[in-house]
């Protein structure tokens, strides 16, 4: 009986025969059946499986890479760190076992990579550098493709389960193109010996030694995301700055939009700080499209020419001073010199106009 077949009569789920590593559902295998643990219950292109990520109550995940050249695809193995019973489901929740967990964010990704590999070659012999690799599954799909990856996170139990995966589905000579790092932004960008008073370009050359002295050296030719937007306000900041130090105008960013907290830079006005501060700096190229979940999407940035720096590299004693220059101004003109308030607001009226107009412009992909 075919596979979808016994699906629906109710002989085969994935509930009742994948879940937990398989152990639940030991009956449903039999050695000399076309239907074995690893064909119906991996992460395939031909399957729903997706729909029960994550994966919360198996140790292991399994899936099946596309075919090419006429050869069924392989079946990599990756291991995840979760509680592995029915009580331990909510744990996978929380800030510190995110990256210990396969999302969908993180497998749409790796997929859509994948495409463009087999298309386009896109990564064989090119630099990538992923920050939140999370268990390892993109970069190991870059290195399977001949890409010389760094694989970045900043959970020191997400870099040992790189290390892991590593060592169970790449041989010696793509496990030596593959480097798992731990890496923690806010520690390279903004630590707390990092004097306010440096002068920015000092400071973006101390971020940038100490990025150097992590392991992770020059700009990449692709950088990967995937769903990176639901950290906080001051942590996206620093892995602008990480971004800034990492790419050039020819560094592509494969940028993923996971859940509807995070973000999804589609191209309107309603965009919170975050989604604002990378609208600036990067534009949009090409994007998944529709062939996606609705809560889902994945785009392909570049680096715009108008973006010099990242905001936590620019230089803003200057303006602390206009500004508190304008409040003393405010507070001490009176009479018939209330007339210079309405210049003066004027004037700045006309600066901040200028600077909406020109990230309307560059928001919606004008070169500016």
């Amino acid at each position: 009986m075919p596979w979808r077949d016994r699906q629906m009569n109710g002989c085969f789920t994935f509930e009742m025969c994948c879940m937990f590593d398989g152990k639940l559902g030991e009956r449903c295998w039999t050695a000399a059946s076309f239907f074995t643990f690893e064909r119906c219950c991996a992460l395939a292109i031909d399957s729903d499986n997706q729909r029960h990520i994550p994966y919360w109550h198996s140790k292991q995940v399994l899936v099946k890479l596309r075919s090419s050249a006429g050869t069924e695809g392989s079946i990599l193995k990756l291991h995840q760190d979760v509680p592995g019973t029915f009580e331990g489901e909510w744990q996978i929740y929380q800030p510190d076992r995110v990256p210990l967990v396969l999302w969908e964010s993180g497998y749409m990704m790796m997929r859509w990579m994948e495409e463009r590999a087999i298309a386009s070659s896109m990564f064989r012999g090119r630099r990538v550098l992923e920050l939140g690799a999370g268990i390892g599954l993109a970069a190991i799909l870059a290195t399977l493709h001949g890409a010389i990856v760094v694989a970045t996170d900043a959970s020191g139990e997400a870099v040992q389960l790189i290390r892991r995966n590593i060592n169970t589905n790449l041989d010696s000579g793509q496990a030596a193109k593959i480097h798992p790092l731990r890496l923690d932004w806010t520690g390279i960008i903004g630590g707390s010996d990092l004097d306010p008073d440096v002068g920015p370009m000092s400071r973006k050359a101390l971020a940038r030694q100490r990025l150097n002295d992590a392991g992770v050296t020059g700009n990449f030719d692709i950088v990967v995301c995937a769903a990176l937007g639901y950290v906080e306000v001051l942590t996206f900041h620093s892995l602008l700055g990480i971004l800034d130090l990492t790419t050039d105008k020819d560094t592509t960013v494969l940028w993923g939009a996971g859940k509807e907290a995070t973000i999804h830079l589609n191209r309107s006005w309603n965009h919170d700080e975050k989604a604002v501060a990378l609208a600036k700096a990067f534009k949009i190229v090409t994007e998944l499209g529709d062939d996606r979940p609705p809560h889902l999407n994945l785009y392909e940035l570049r680096r715009r020419a108008s973006w010099r720096e990242a905001p936590v590299f620019a230089r803003t004693k200057k303006r602390t001073s206009v500004q508190i220059g304008m409040i003393v101004i405010f507070r001490d003109v009176a009479g018939k010199r209330g007339r210079i308030i309405f210049y003066i607001a004027v004037a700045w009226g006309v600066r901040i106009s200028t600077e909406n107009r020109r990230h309307v412009l560059e928001t919606h992909g004008h070169e500016v």
